[in-house]
């Protein structure tokens, strides 16, 4: 899937992706890939893997750069 990061909390190693399709999605920092979470910023544009949560819902897994958006 892809979408872009709307936000980045710090002090708790994670984050949310406004999905393509319009659905917000939790990321933790362990499952960035390709860049540390530090250099992670709003409106980045990204690609991940949807998985399944059975507490928290689905959230987002191989989280990394979408190379075929020129990203800031």
């Amino acid at each position: 899937m892809t979408g872009r990061i709307t936000e980045v909390i710090r002090a708790r190693a994670c984050g949310f992706i406004r999905a393509a399709g319009g659905e917000r999605v939790f990321f933790h920092a362990s499952e960035v890939q390709g860049i540390t979470f530090d250099k992670l910023q709003e409106h980045l544009a990204v690609r991940f893997t949807l998985v399944p949560d059975a507490i928290s819902g689905p959230r987002a897994a191989g989280v990394h750069l979408d190379s075929r958006v020129k990203n800031p």
